[in-house]
């Protein structure tokens, strides 16, 4: 797991005699961010912030058996910068890795800190696709093996390609270099090839990655049935829908249609099902009356058969049926794990109708009723009641000031008959009410290469801000900002969603911070059109591709509504946990809360 996480290895301030003196002074303050999983043949940059007026010399130590690894670099007392420890190539399975950071002033020792790190030979994602699921004896299986490194990159080492039969028999391997990660092959399977599951296996750096297929007879049908009904529909409404049977020639099927409304819990009691039959010439519309479906609620099975008329021959589909007690969903989201008294607290709304439509002008009429309540140690809660306007994509901006002594928020959200709530506590108090908040200038995504404008408030007035970006499990950037206002530019290794952490460390040593999750807009890189919008069977469409960077490759997956088409499988796993593993002998407070934010 390529995840980055928050831990507090070091609290409290440490104190160190001085020459001289019967006295004790403070240590220098430092905090290093650093991922928790370190990949094979990987530079791993760690954030290090030192808070000194001196320059000081660092050492990060790494200890995999009996072989160390280190790295040394000055940095300026004061400052934020990053240091990246060489690429680790040995690997011992099951082992961990001690990590020791080391500041020296001159020759004298002024810090260290030692944490255990997780060590893992995974550097490649690796994803295989195939045409189909679902082959016959004689059949071409066709195959494409993509692979990504850790900065998004593609992998262009080598590939070794098998396949098994189901009896584990290799039947195939190749080994190929990849084209911007891109391996394609093909492998005819014999017409007497074995029934079962066969599997693809693909080996990068010596990890194995696998999918299978199966290989088996069928008949393919004799004609084609497509067979379409909302998957939700409101208690009280008609379940309505349409049939269309074409044979392979585009000609329509004459024959006749069954369907059935079964509750899905209860399939073999016949008393719960509602069948109707009629002609059909290539499609027809059905309807099952609010009347018909009296005393029938929950999850329904809905069943068509078509009888080819000619030939005897029987298609059927099954889709299941949602009966739903609201028009509207409520939900919240996009809102802090914590309160930051004396500053604003944001969240979105969104709003959506059962049937994933867009809301309509009838719809958009109501306001939508927000009551919020802020409870303290110190004054009864008294609700305060918002009347917004919802607009036409039902997403709702919520934002309001806290309360300075704000222990828990608790808000309530109703539409019509529809209601959410929220309740978010104060889990990580400031004992001198210190805070900073990130906002973004720029509602709009973050576009790789396009400054981001930033602006941190704060409860006091910041000497200095510090901030770390990661993204997948790493450290992708870091630095010093002398204002609130800044921009930082998003790269390619920020994708697909960045953790932006702002954190400032007071002179009594407390650190406050606040972390912003951001979603990086990669659209501007590859665009794809279609020269129709709507196509019947047969028809030649035509799909344009536009990539931003020359000599790029696209890989192009269609996805029909056929049983054998592709699976969904292009994802590589991106981890998008932003916590930041933090070395530190600063002060960081937190107070046991009841773990919040709780959604209701």
């Amino acid at each position: 797991m390529d995840a980055i996480w928050t831990l507090v290895v070091c609290v409290g301030v440490v104190f160190f005699p001085v020459p001289g003196s019967t006295q004790e002074s403070p240590r220098t303050l430092f905090l290093i961010s650093v991922p928790e999983v370190l990949h094979a043949g990987t530079p791993t940059p760690l954030a290090l912030t030192v808070l000194a007026d001196f320059p000081v010399r660092v050492m990060a130590e790494v200890k995999h058996g009996k072989t160390v690894f280190t790295q040394t670099k000055a940095f300026q007392g004061g400052l934020t910068r990053v240091l990246t420890l060489p690429p680790i190539l040995e690997y011992t399975p099951n082992s961990l890795l001690n990590l020791t950071v080391r500041g020296y002033r001159e020759d004298n020792l002024i810090f260290a800190n030692t944490t255990t790190l997780t060590f893992s030979p995974r550097n490649v994602s690796t994803v295989i696709q195939t045409d189909r699921s679902c082959y016959q004896p004689g059949d071409t299986v066709k195959v494409r093996v993509v692979s990504v490194q850790l900065n998004n990159r593609p992998y262009k080492g080598r590939v070794e390609i098998s396949i098994q039969d189901p009896s584990k028999n290799a039947v195939y391997w190749s080994e190929s270099t990849g084209n911007l990660g891109i391996v394609l092959r093909e492998f005819s399977l014999s017409p007497t090839s074995p029934h079962g599951h066969w599997t693809i296996t693909a080996a990068v750096n010596g990890l194995i990655d696998e999918k299978a297929f199966i290989v088996k007879h069928y008949e393919r049908p004799h004609f084609e049935m497509l067979f379409k009904t909302p998957s939700q529909v409101l208690i009280g409404d008609d379940i309505s829908g349409s049939v269309r049977a074409l044979y392979p020639s585009g000609q329509p099927v004459r024959g006749t249609l069954t369907i059935s409304v079964t509750v899905a819990s209860d399939v073999h009691n016949a008393a719960s099902t509602v069948t109707v039959t009629k002609l059909l010439y290539g499609s027809t519309r059905f309807v099952f009356s609010k009347d018909q479906l009296q005393g029938i609620s929950g999850r329904v099975r809905v069943e068509a058969f078509v009888t080819d008329i000619l030939t005897g021959f029987k298609v059927n589909k099954t889709v299941e049926v949602d009966f739903m007690m609201k028009t509207f969903q409520l939900t919240f989201h996009d809102f802090p794990s914590t309160l930051k008294p004396s500053l604003h607290f944001s969240t979105k709304l969104q709003i959506s109708r059962y049937d994933r439509n867009p809301l309509s002008s009838q719809d958009l009429k109501p306001s939508v009723i927000i009551e919020v309540t802020q409870s303290t140690n110190t004054r009864n809660s008294v609700p305060t009641t918002l009347t917004l306007p919802v607009p036409q994509d039902g997403n709702i901006h919520i934002q309001f000031e806290l309360h300075d002594q704000v222990d828990m928020l608790f808000i309530q959200a109703k539409f019509q008959s529809s209601e959410d709530t929220l309740t978010v506590y104060n889990n990580q108090p400031s004992p001198n009410g210190s805070y900073i908040q990130i906002s973004l200038v720029n509602t709009s995504p973050a576009q790789i290469g396009l400054p981001l404008q930033l602006e941190v408030k704060s409860t006091f007035q910041p000497t200095a801000l510090h901030f770390v970006v990661s993204s997948r499990g790493q450290v992708v950037a870091a630095g010093t900002k002398n204002s609130s206002s800044f921009s930082l530019t998003p790269t390619l290794s920020w994708s697909p969603e960045a953790c932006v952490t702002v954190y400032c460390i007071l002179s009594d040593g407390e650190v406050t911070s606040d972390t912003a999750h951001i979603p990086i807009n990669k659209n501007n890189y590859v665009s794809v059109s279609w020269n129709l919008n709507k196509a019947q069977p047969g028809e030649e469409v035509w799909l344009t591709v536009n990539a931003l960077q020359p000599g790029s490759q696209v890989g192009i997956v269609v996805i029909g509504e056929h049983d054998d088409g592709p699976q969904d499988d292009l994802d590589f796993n991106m981890e998008k946990d932003c916590n930041i593993k933090m070395l530190t002998n600063a002060r960081l407070y937190k107070k046991k809360q009841p773990d919040g934010p709780i959604m209701v």
